[in-house]
């Protein structure tokens, strides 16, 4: 439906300084729709948002008002004149204006053009002129409206005159959206480029093509969509003579495709269809292949609203999770999607899944849903987060992934895409409109181990010994548990001094690696495994690559490796995890009983209220001297007077204490929560030290303190 966008001063439609219904703006918008109805007989759809203060940027929902109204009614005063809102408002409506869009200026309030010309810099001056001509007229005389004084619509002398000049501007309107429905309907939406997108060196041809395309809705930026392989592109072999059993083949050319998909042209918006010159089979998917398509969306990024990259099954979610983390700031859709049955076969999901991912990849559309900048995967009726989904099905339904540990970013019901809005990750203002593509991966140096009971550790002894490896992630037990076996600890202990990085992730699809519940699990972290949370298998494999290839010097950056592997970067884990390691030669003692650490920054800029959960790990203590009776343990944060009695002004900064109960066992590792203490006292940016004291003065050794933050992910 055409619509109309209304642009005023926030200043022009206040009523007691209330920006409501009984505004001034707001009552000859009413009135207009009514003499529309009177002379039209339809409903008049306005844009109109009265929720954004007076110089604010524009909304991306505004920006779609914008583009998606072939006419804009402004209501001109020295308010108007005055604010940046509305100037951008009119240049972004008259950088689409072809002579198809037009303004229809009422003047409210009179202008004083000498003044704001002396006031005015050149682009703002160009905005007044705009509005202030001698013709009353704009842009082209033959094609323009002319600019109406309009009476103060309170003024009952003048509602007759108000009423025939709102009479004929409803008239003007029916015109030009019948004009406007007339030229969409000639046009189609649906194109195809014949050049294959993955020869990156024809790109200047390609865009030259991209030029002549005369777009059925030219105010809106089209969808792109490049089809790389797989089953949702597979049709009739046009050569079999035995058409009854025909085989399947991959389509030679997206117009194959396209001109299978009829109902793409009930779409709102323009669809541009790429191909591949060799589309892939996807489970012959490399990692150049990904970066080959992230090469694409870069040089396309400007030309298009978003993307739909149409894939096969088999590594759908590899290539959706490795493109999250090498397309860095990204600001636009890029949806990938494909089908369990051919496209050609009764019953396929093909035609369902590809609508709908240009639907999701369409914000700009008419009716078109929340922008999502992110990397997605639609599939059946959902819409997932690209790094958190994985395969579930082999073939049996057409809900073939799912997203164990994070829910859908949106549902289809009712033929509508509903977005979860508080799902969707944030823009960062300060990277608006600037991809950064990482296009360095780590190309064939991680591996991944499944535990399992009774393997053979010596062939993966042989194994690793020959490999180029830099990163191995387990696939342990549950909440992280592996074998404490001599054989594979000592393996595992002998990778981690080569520098190789190795990362613990849980065989089970829902759930997450715990280090609190299991010594096993435990033990592994204190050999320097690191936390993969509830990452996929997927995720944590192109993370790892992605890093990989992002540090060089993998072995000089292992720390900076291990720390960014456990933070949240892309929305592929539910919590970030920061930690500091306190060890043994860093700690001060004169007397064994009292331990004090020098103070170190814990990487991660978040607030007190993002803290999730927090414990200490303490590794390795060991009973030097065991006094009578049960020993007793305090520790403290940032305590620079700690003592075997503690006195109450310490009380501030303890957090934890504890008794052990030793038998004949005098060295031990414990966890201890400390969230609610850490709370309190954490300061963003303040460097700490720790202190652990035994108050019973027993004296021990320790190997190292830990502390561990878990922080949500927003």
């Amino acid at each position: 439906m055409e619509q109309v966008f209304i642009s005023y001063a926030q200043e022009d439609n206040s009523d007691d300084s209330d920006f409501s219904s009984n505004g001034r703006v707001n009552k000859y918008v009413k009135f207009l729709k009514k003499r529309y109805r009177a002379a039209v007989g339809d409903d008049l759809v306005v844009f109109m948002d009265s929720s954004i203060n007076l110089g604010a940027r524009l909304h991306h929902e505004i920006k779609a008002g914008l583009e998606n109204s072939p006419v804009m009614v402004s209501f001109i005063s020295p308010s108007y004149i005055k604010s940046p809102y509305c100037y951008e408002e009119w240049k972004l409506f008259t950088s689409k204006m072809e002579g198809k869009e037009k303004i229809i200026p009422f003047i409210i309030e009179p202008v004083d053009k000498p003044i704001f010309l002396s006031s005015l810099d050149k682009e703002r001056k160009e905005f007044l002129e705009f509005f202030t001509k001698e013709n009353k007229t704009l842009i082209d005389p033959a094609n323009s409206l002319k600019y109406h004084i309009l009476p103060s619509i309170s003024d009952q002398s003048k509602s007759d005159e108000l009423r025939k000049l709102f009479n004929k501007v409803a008239d003007d309107i029916s015109q030009i959206f019948q004009a406007d429905k007339g030229r969409k309907a000639a046009l189609s939406n649906t194109h195809t480029i014949d050049i294959p997108i993955d020869e990156l060196e024809m790109f200047s041809e390609i865009k030259t093509e991209i030029l002549k395309i005369e777009n059925a809705f030219a105010e809106i930026k089209p969808v792109c969509v490049i089809y790389t392989g797989g089953s949702v592109g597979m049709i009739e072999d046009k050569l079999e003579m035995d058409k009854e059993n025909t085989e399947l083949v991959i389509a030679k050319s997206a117009k194959e495709i396209v001109e299978r998909l009829p109902k793409l042209r009930e779409l709102p918006c323009d669809i541009h269809f790429f191909s591949y010159k060799n589309p892939i089979d996807s489970s012959k998917i490399k990692i150049e292949d990904w970066i080959k398509i992230a090469t694409i969306i870069e040089k396309l990024y400007e030309e298009y609203d978003g993307f739909v990259i149409l894939h096969g099954a088999n590594t759908l979610s590899y290539t959706a999770t490795a493109l999250s983390f090498i397309l860095a700031n990204l600001t636009k859709p890029v949806i990938i999607t494909g089908s369990e049955l051919p496209l050609v076969e009764l019953g396929s999901d093909a035609e369902q899944n590809i609508l709908r991912a240009v639907q999701a990849a369409a914000p700009s559309a008419k009716n078109g849903p929340l922008l999502i900048p992110e990397v997605c995967v639609l599939y059946g009726n959902s819409l997932l987060r690209g790094n958190r989904a994985t395969k579930k099905y082999s073939l049996h339904t057409t809900e073939g992934f799912y997203s164990p540990n994070f829910e859908n970013l949106g549902v289809y019901e009712n033929a509508k895409l509903n977005i979860h809005h508080r799902s969707i990750r944030k823009l960062k203002t300060e990277t608006a409109n600037t991809l950064i593509p990482n296009s360095k991966f780590d190309i064939d140096s991680v591996y991944i181990m499944d535990i399992y009971p009774g393997m053979n550790i010596q062939w993966y002894k042989e194994l690793f010994m020959n490999a180029k490896i830099k990163g191995l992630i387990l696939k342990t037990y549950t909440t992280g548990n592996a074998p404490d076996d001599v054989d594979f600890i000592e393996l595992i202990d002998a990778l981690i001094k080569q520098c190789v990085i190795v990362v613990n992730i849980t065989q089970c699809p829902i759930g997450h690696v715990e280090l609190r519940l299991f010594e096993t699990n435990a033990q592994l972290f204190d050999m320097g495994v690191v936390n993969g949370g509830d990452m996929t298998t997927e995720a944590a494999y192109c993370k790892l690559k992605y890093l990989l290839g992002k540090y060089e010097n993998y072995k000089q950056n292992a720390a900076a490796i291990k720390g960014e592997f456990q933070e949240n970067i892309r929305g592929e884990l539910s919590l970030s995890a920061f930690s500091i390691d306190f060890k043994n030669s860093e700690m001060d003692t004169s007397d064994k009983i009292i331990y004090n650490s020098e103070a170190k920054i814990l990487n991660g800029n978040f607030d007190y209220n993002e803290i999730d959960h927090a414990f200490i790990r303490l590794q390795n203590i060991q009973i030097l001297k065991l006094e009578p009776g049960e020993p007793e343990f305090r520790i403290y944060t940032n305590c620079n007077e700690v003592e075997y009695e503690e006195k109450p002004k310490n009380l501030k900064f303890r957090l934890a204490s504890f008794k052990k109960n030793l038998n004949e066992n005098l060295r031990f590792s414990k966890n201890i929560e400390v969230t609610h203490q850490l709370r309190k006292i954490y300061q963003k940016n303040e460097r700490i030290s720790m202190q652990i004291v035994s108050s019973s003065k027993t004296t021990f050794a320790i190997e190292s303190m830990k502390l561990i933050v878990y922080t949500k992910s927003y």
